[in-house]
């Protein structure tokens, strides 16, 4: 029956290896043996095929109304298989699927790729991947929506390995064109996520690279799209660059308009913002801005945070005479300073939430010491209402003996539990009112210059863009003596310097020089830098020869000498 088999047989066992001629003849043998076998047999079958070559290497995953499912299902060993099962598991697959091991696998890392196509259709919940060696396609019905369809699928083309290349289609989107825009959300807390489309993949590595050195990002979804207008990575990262004003916000890039909105704590953040875009874009670009000012982001003014308002209050605390009757809430000595210093402190401080917690020593019960705590902590912050700060944020607790700082065995320890601290609830201010909405700004750059508050205005609407830079300061000297010299022409011969507000990306000009402003195709060619990745073929240098190392060493002395 096999051209090739080893039969072992012992009382009531009977073990076959074989070696089958493919997957069909395998299952043709095995049933035939199981036929044959007696059944108080105990049959041990270990026939084995050869793996077929699988031309093209496919797998194709599916999920629609009926659920998950593979049309076809090609791994190259037994680990990609777990791994492509455990994926499709974790989307809904409930029946264990029949992935066929073969040769022809086109890479090594086919199965990153399969569980990144797996995970992609999973997350939008319906559609089709299919690999057919390195090439991948995507296709999901209508019903999801563009923003999604794109994240996802921007996702998928960053996770896939290098040498696949995707095709991502939503088939809703045939019948109208897909809309060109770039999208970035700054979050509070400092994390930013973008979506939206970028020329190719190195200037979308350019945009991942500029986002990461002045954000955290925490999602990217960039999809390559070559039918994006020239210029268009110019836009992007200028819009990235306006937006680094913001504590949060969001860009969006069109070819026709930059909208930015947000928070801010630089009062004068929209005109930055709009000299910014005039520096990086040149004349002709429209823009709208809708920027809000928040006095608690504004560093110049200096303003304190939750946990130093609370560092302020203990530290009073400590220094304060004021003590309470034994075994009473009652305030014992003049409050009268102490709350002085407490009315200044929370100046800035009152829309923070503040807990008062009363503590004591261990003498007593557990119960009136939580009592007295508490009343103790409470006497305190209605002494500070009634000297006029506002305690709305406050909340009083009694901790009584539970959070001893000392020994409750000498006078010095207890009398060191006897304490009233201050902690923060929360770091975020509580507002009592919403910031005022912002003033929507919009203009064309080029058009009018805006000047920034510690710089003159522009002498005309039609300079080139950035107020001009500020006159050299120092003494005034007096005039040289000799014949009288013609008189100086009313503006320096040339054109005006460009400014930048940020010194440190500052370019040196060469006065009276003719400069020309780059197109926007121009500077984002600018950015296609070639990136090599080493590979296990990348030559590497070998060991620096000894008589080398030896003439390297005695110049190095010599020159030390």
């Amino acid at each position: 029956m096999a051209g090739q088999s080893k039969v072992s047989i012992t009382p009531g066992h009977v073990r076959v290896a074989a070696l089958a001629a493919d997957r069909a003849d395998q299952g043709r043998l095995e049933a035939a043996l199981r036929q044959a076998a007696a059944p108080t047999l105990n049959l041990d079958l270990q026939i084995s095929a050869p793996r077929p070559v699988i031309a093209p290497f496919i797998l194709r995953f599916a999920m629609d109304g009926d659920g998950a499912r593979f049309d076809a299902c090609a791994v190259d060993d037994e680990a990609a298989r777990d791994r492509v099962t455990e994926a499709a598991r974790t989307a809904g697959l409930a029946a264990v699927p029949d992935c066929v091991l073969g040769l022809g696998a086109p890479t090594e890392d086919w199965a990153d790729a399969a569980v990144a196509g797996i995970t992609a259709v999973a997350s939008l919940g319906q559609g089709q991947v299919t690999l057919s060696d390195t090439d991948v396609a995507l296709v999901v019905p209508p019903g999801v929506e563009r923003a999604r369809f794109d994240l996802v699928a921007g996702q998928l083309e960053g996770a896939l390995p290098p040498a696949y290349r995707l095709e991502a289609r939503l088939m809703e989107a045939e019948a109208a064109p897909v809309p060109v825009e770039f999208e970035a959300t700054l979050a509070p807390a400092g994390s930013l996520s973008m979506r939206g489309r970028i020329a190719d993949t190195q200037m979308r590595q350019a945009v991942d690279s500029f986002a990461r050195s002045r954000f955290q990002v925490a999602q990217s979804g960039l999809q390559t799209d070559a039918q994006v207008p020239g210029g268009w990575t110019v836009r992007v990262i200028a819009g990235l660059e306006a937006m680094d004003a913001l504590e949060s916000g969001q860009v969006r890039v069109t070819p026709e308009m930059i909208a930015l909105s947000g928070v801010s704590g630089d009062p004068h953040a929209t005109d930055r913002a709009a000299a910014l875009l005039s520096d990086r874009l040149g004349a002709g670009a429209r823009y709208e801005l809708a920027i809000g000012y928040d006095r608690r982001l504004d560093l110049a003014l200096g303003l304190p945070d939750g946990e130093e308002c609370v560092a302020r209050l203990n530290l009073i605390m400590s220094e304060s005479e004021i003590g309470f009757e034994p075994s009473r809430s009652s305030v014992a000595g003049d409050p009268g300073p102490t709350l002085a210093r407490f009315a200044r402190a929370m100046e800035e401080c009152t829309e923070f939430q503040i807990e008062a917690g009363g503590h004591t020593d261990s003498q007593g019960s557990e119960g009136f010491n939580a009592e007295l705590s508490r009343s103790r902590a409470q006497a305190i912050v209605s002494a500070m209402e009634e000297t006029g700060i506002d305690t709305a944020n406050m909340t009083v607790r009694g901790y009584g003996e539970s959070r001893p700082i000392a020994t409750n065995e000498t006078d010095e320890g207890r009398e060191a539990n006897r304490r009233i601290e201050f902690r923060l609830l929360s770091p975020h201010p509580v507002r009592r009112a919403p910031l005022p909405a912002p003033v929507a700004v919009s203009g064309v750059t080029g058009e009018i210059v805006v000047p920034l508050p510690d710089g003159p205005p522009p002498a005309m609407a039609g300079a080139m863009q950035g107020p001009r830079l500020p006159p050299a300061m120092g003494p005034v000297m007096p005039q040289a003596m000799g014949p009288m010299l013609p008189e100086a022409p009313a503006q320096m011969q040339g054109p005006q310097l460009p400014h930048s507000r940020d010194a440190s990306g500052m370019v040196p000009m060469t006065v009276g020089v003719s400069e020309e402003f780059q197109t926007l195709e121009a500077r984002e060619e600018s950015l296609r830098v070639p990136v090599l990745d080493a590979d296990p073929a990348t030559p590497r240098p070998g060991a620096r020869p000894a008589s080398v190392a030896g003439r390297t060493g005695a110049a190095d002395e010599a020159t030390d000498e």
